[in-house]
């Protein structure tokens, strides 16, 4: 029997999209209007201790340069552990010292003097750079790779399968800090060779000159410059997430983000910033029952002073690992969003790893167990 319109109720017949029907009846759902609400979902990395875990060596291993590099400089300044009584307030008054969102990133008290690095020579800080960027480079890639993916597919990615790729891709993301020093680097020798010419000639219309051109090189590097803080974590982030990349398309792709949709960027980075700030007020309720915990358990059985301070220090810790853990995290989702605010891909198109990209489609076809046996002039 032959179907027809003629066999068939109107509801049946296939006549494509409604492009007139409105747009909240062709959504799926409220992310097809806004697509950043997927980063709320990026929150669940908190939840998971590997991720935390991850951002934890990333503090420890900084914790342990700032001071191994502090003992060449001078003493670091000792501070005092918090006395049993620092902490008793009644459930009243618990709220005024509820724990302010960011405050264990920041501190109360100067981070530089405790680690004896403020007055630390350039190279010294060059070296520590270096160190933190060795340390600090793998943990980012594979966070930023677990929030791209809790972005686009809303589900919890395999620690495993982000560390294979971290390292099919590590190489590649040091380079990346590598590209625009290609750049500056010769711009300011310019710069300084232009100035040194002005100030050599003596002659006032050579120096205007040597000084516009001078001027404009210094314009160039700023924008470059600037650019680069923000395109670096993006090109990390598009490390993790394309199939056929390199540093140099990397860097490309996010300074390209960055100064074609500028607005969008700080859009989504206010919208980072409000989910971390809204996110520090439970995180410090937690640290605030943590601390009186530790405060009435320990400091009233008249414990070392260490143990006190060394249990405070673990919670700050793990409150900075949160932090750290939902700011790469949302970083992979805001790549995302950007990418497919610039050339229009979907959140959903992301690299699936280096094992499925290199198998090609026959090999894999001929491999599958589920499928024929053809001939080889079927792969002529």
């Amino acid at each position: 029997m032959v179907l027809t319109e003629e066999h068939l109720d109107e509801e049946q017949v296939y006549k494509g999209p409604n492009y007139e029907a409105g747009m909240l009846q062709r959504a799926r759902c409220w992310s097809d209007l806004a697509p950043w609400l997927k980063l709320f979902s990026v929150l669940r990395l908190a939840a998971s201790p590997v991720y935390v875990a991850t951002a934890m060596v990333g503090l420890i291993g900084s914790l342990l340069i700032f001071s191994f590099a502090g003992d060449f400089s001078h003493p670091p300044m000792t501070q005092a552990p918090p006395s049993p009584t620092a902490i008793t307030h009644p459930l009243a008054t618990a709220a005024a010292s509820w724990p302010q969102p960011m405050a264990t990133l920041l501190g109360s008290q100067p981070f530089l003097p405790r680690i004896g690095m403020q007055n630390a020579t350039f190279s010294r800080w060059l070296v520590v750079i270096l160190c933190l960027l060795i340390v600090w480079v793998p943990q980012l890639l594979i966070l930023m790779r677990a929030g791209a993916v809790q972005t686009a597919s809303g589900q919890l990615p395999e620690p495993s399968r982000c560390v294979a790729i971290m390292k099919h891709r590590l190489l590649g993301a040091y380079t990346v800090f590598v590209v625009p020093l290609l750049i500056l680097i010769p711009l300011a020798a310019a710069g300084w060779l232009l100035a040194t010419i002005g100030g050599w000639c003596g002659v006032a219309w050579i120096s205007t000159l040597t000084g516009w051109a001078a001027g404009a090189l210094a314009m160039i590097l700023g924008v470059i410059g600037f650019g680069a803080l923000v395109a670096i974590p993006i090109s990390l982030a598009a490390m993790v997430c394309e199939a056929n990349i390199d540093a140099f398309d990397g860097c490309s792709r996010g300074f390209e983000y960055v100064f074609r949709r500028p607005i969008h960027l700080i859009l989504y980075s206010a919208l980072c910033a409000a989910i971390l700030y809204l996110i520090g007020f439970l995180l410090g309720g937690i640290q605030l029952v943590a601390s009186h915990w530790v405060i009435w358990s320990i400091g009233s059985t008249g414990s070392d002073g260490k143990l006190l301070a060394a249990a405070m220090d673990v919670i700050k810790l793990v409150m900075a690992a949160w932090y750290v853990t939902l700011a790469a995290g949302l970083t992979g989702g805001v790549y995302l969003l950007l990418r497919r605010d610039t050339s229009e891909q979907h959140l959903e198109e992301i690299w699936d790893g280096p094992e499925r990209t290199n198998t090609s489609d026959d090999a894999g076809a001929a491999s599958d167990p589920a499928l024929p046996e053809l001939p080889p002039e079927a792969y002529e």
